[in-house]
């Protein structure tokens, strides 16, 4: 793992090895390349590892852009970059 990557950490990571949900999917490709994966993964509760892996898997299924396309839960909300965990 790169020293700048952020690993699991049981107050940052609730999520981790938990199955993705739609709206979780959605939230990834859509701020992807908008704002850092390190982001993304701390609002998932995920690891940085772990969002990066899911995007590759996505690209090559060919399932990022349906994901992209979809409206994200409370995009409007942008000063949380749209995702309201309680949501989802």
């Amino acid at each position: 793992m790169s020293a700048n990557r952020m690993g699991y950490h049981k107050e940052f990571c609730g999520r981790h090895y938990q199955g993705y949900t739609t709206g979780e999917l959605t939230y990834m490709c859509d701020w992807y390349g908008v704002i850092s994966s390190r982001e993304i993964a701390l609002a998932l509760g995920r690891t940085q590892n772990a969002v990066l892996r899911k995007v590759r898997k996505l690209k090559e299924s060919g399932e990022f852009g349906y994901y992209k396309k979809r409206q994200a839960v409370g995009k409007e909300g942008a000063a949380c970059h749209g995702l309201c965990m309680s949501t989802m």
